[in-house]
């Protein structure tokens, strides 16, 4: 199987910087390359409700070709190709799962299972001494890099040693994208409305490797966590005016209280209650 690779010119972002991790390039993968090489997305790691076991991302072309892809933030090495491996033979096993969750990219065609495909896309590869089933099974490599401008481009490359040094460091707050990609576009949405209004009071934002971005006053006063429906407030206070009922007392760690914010409506309400509290607090 050849992959139509899209150009740097097709690649191009309106911010480009570097991947921060694994999962900003699985979201670029299946967002710009995958569609422009033929292939819809059917499963994926980084979609609530929509991972197939513990693949990275399945796709499938219109006319039934399957595909599975495996990234790596880094180094593509024997290991990433025994993993491949593993999800092919998984797949192979569980082909009903795969078919019902396509149905509506096949549209009534079948799944060529014969032409099953695996992808690797990396920084770098070390695969000098592949394992033999790298030999025997349909295997794409895609390396990956940055121009000048820290846009990207990815080519098709054989199996070897490719690539210098290992990725380059990339400072900790991009990695907020790992933890926006745990929850829904609605709560992402919320989020960035109530961060902007948190930081807007004063409190400096600090973002964790962690599933956590936490806010700081004179002390730590609210800490925000990423759900698979929503973000999850957690903040100091000597108490809340709560006529809804909304927010409830905690005993997680030294935080007092705890809230949920679904969506953009939910916004006013716990910006209102934690801003009060944090008021209150003889601490902050």
């Amino acid at each position: 199987m050849k992959l139509v690779i899209p150009n740097e010119a097709q690649l191009r972002r309106p911010e480009p910087r570097l991947f921060a991790n694994e999962v900003q390039l699985q979201r670029f993968v299946e967002d710009r390359v995958l569609p422009s090489s033929g292939f819809e997305v059917v499963s994926s790691s980084e979609q609530p409700g929509k991972r197939l076991g513990r693949i990275d991302t399945t796709a499938v072309s219109a006319d039934g070709i399957p595909v599975i892809v495996e990234y790596k933030h880094d180094e593509v090495d024997g290991g990433a190709m025994s993993q491949l491996e593993k999800y092919r033979h998984w797949l192979l096993d569980h082909r009903e799962l795969f078919e019902e969750s396509a149905k509506s990219q096949l549209q009534g065609a079948s799944v060529k299972w014969e032409e099953l495909h695996s992808v690797a896309v990396g920084y770098r590869f070390r695969l000098d001494h592949p394992p033999i089933s790298y030999e025997e099974a349909a295997v794409t490599l895609l390396h990956y890099g940055y121009g000048e401008d820290n846009n990207v481009w990815i080519r098709e490359v054989e199996r070897g040693l490719i690539g210098g040094g290992p990725h380059p460091k990339v400072s900790k707050d991009d990695s907020l994208d790992k933890h926006l990609a745990k929850t829904t576009p609605a709560a992402r949405l919320a989020f960035e409305d109530l961060r902007y209004r948190l930081k807007g009071i004063g409190l400096d934002e600090r973002i964790h490797g962690k599933n956590r971005v936490r806010y700081w006053s004179s002390m730590l006063a609210v800490e925000l966590t990423f759900t698979d429906v929503a973000i999850q407030c957690f903040f100091v206070g000597d108490g809340v005016e709560d006529p809804e009922g909304r927010t409830r007392a905690t005993s997680k760690g030294s935080w007092n209280w705890t809230c949920g914010v679904a969506g953009q409506a939910d916004v006013d309400y716990a910006f209102r209650v934690i801003r009060d509290a944090i008021g209150r607090s003889s601490d902050v």
